[in-house]
């Protein structure tokens, strides 16, 4: 049985109520078109390619503290840059998705200090690629803390 908002008494959605909400959708995207993170149309939330094309995504091998690339693998698997060696870190591993320059900056930055929502959805597929090998095998992941004055 179904209530007046389409779900079933059990809290699950009518298969119609999707296909209507999709339907919907649809119409709403022909109307007014998603624009791409970076202002171009018909990207559906994302990047247009040639901004993707620009963001320079970090691979293995990379520092285990600052997430730096290495330009070959280490002979022990993992490592960390000369750098991360001489000021150890609290923590044990690190990863960054992509190389924070004039590429990545603008949507970063909007994310971090413009409240830009909509950008978590991209940096958060980006982020699950790069710490995939670091979650198989961690007992747990931490958010970086906002400062108190942020969060208010």
């Amino acid at each position: 049985m179904t209530g007046l908002d389409g779900r079933l008494r059990s809290g699950i959605k009518a298969p119609w109520a999707i296909r209507l909400r999709d339907y919907g959708r649809a119409l709403v995207d022909i109307v007014l078109p998603p624009a791409s993170l970076d202002g171009f149309e018909g990207s559906l939330g994302g990047l247009s390619a040639s901004a993707f094309n620009r963001i320079t995504f970090l691979e293995d091998p990379v520092c285990d503290g600052c997430g730096q690339a290495f330009e070959y693998e280490l002979a022990s698997g993992g490592g960390r840059c000369i750098p991360c060696q001489t000021t150890p870190h609290l923590f044990s591993r690190a990863r960054a998705a992509c190389v924070y320059d004039e590429h990545s900056r603008g949507l970063i930055l909007g994310l971090k200090h413009g409240d830009q929502q909509a950008h978590a959805k991209l940096f958060a597929r980006w982020l699950s690629r790069a710490a995939d090998p670091l979650i198989l095998d961690c007992d747990a992941v931490v958010p970086v803390p906002l400062h108190p004055s942020r969060l208010l």
